[in-house]
């Protein structure tokens, strides 16, 4: 509740809008971009701290699982490239050096890989790399656009949508394999569980938001 209404006072205060809040492993602060800027709030509420700042424009926040490095993506070097903050040092380092689309979808369980997105070889699909941007190597291999990955929380598997003729609602091995077709659908997100997935489908121009077992395939 604090927190909602430190949002409605900065947005009544003529403030920039927010977007992509990303909590801390420890639960005690939230990152967020706001002007182009990403900023930092206790996640009770209180008075927010420019974190990054630049005259390009920095998006997509992501806590490494242990909380000491921040992965986002900023403009300062033309298109959106990946890069991280070292949150005790202060030092950022770039990762990527990409003149394609891509975006930060998430951190591996242990840290040990950064999964994004990338346009490189043509269509959107589902790279990895490690956290000083060396081994970036793709996760599947598709003929077809790869959407909205989302790791699970145990770290075993990334759902994501598949574009075929149709969305189709998929999942992989997050070290890489063959891909899975389970539903139509799209936008997934993982439950605690590591079990179900939520995401929306579309049925008679109108839009759902679904429950899937993955194990069981079994929807509602």
């Amino acid at each position: 509740m604090r927190w909602l209404a430190l949002l409605i006072s900065l947005s009544a205060a003529g403030s920039p809008p927010l977007a992509e809040p990303a909590i801390s492993p420890d639960r005690k602060e939230i990152a967020f971009v706001s002007g182009g800027d990403i900023w930092t709030v206790p996640s009770q509420g209180g008075e927010a701290r420019l974190l990054i700042s630049d005259a390009a424009t920095e998006s997509r926040p992501l806590y490494s699982p242990d909380g000491k490095r921040l992965a986002f993506l900023s403009t300062r070097d033309g298109l959106a490239n990946a890069y991280v903050l070292d949150l005790s040092s202060g030092v950022i380092t770039r990762l990527t050096y990409l003149d394609t689309s891509h975006s930060l979808d998430s951190w591996s369980r242990d840290g040990q890989w950064i999964y994004f997105n990338s346009t490189r070889t043509g269509l959107m699909q589902l790279w990895r790399m490690k956290p000083d941007g060396s081994a970036q190597e793709r996760v599947l291999t598709s003929e077809f656009n790869d959407w909205f990955p989302h790791l699970s929380p145990d770290g075993k598997w990334i759902a994501f949508t598949c574009q075929r003729r149709e969305f189709e609602l998929c999942i992989v091995p997050s070290e890489g394999g063959v891909a899975t077709t389970l539903v139509d659908g799209e936008d997934p997100s993982w439950a605690p569980n590591s079990r179900n997935i939520i995401f929306t489908r579309r049925k008679n121009g109108r839009r759902y938001l679904c429950v899937l077992d993955v194990f069981t395939k079994q929807s509602k």
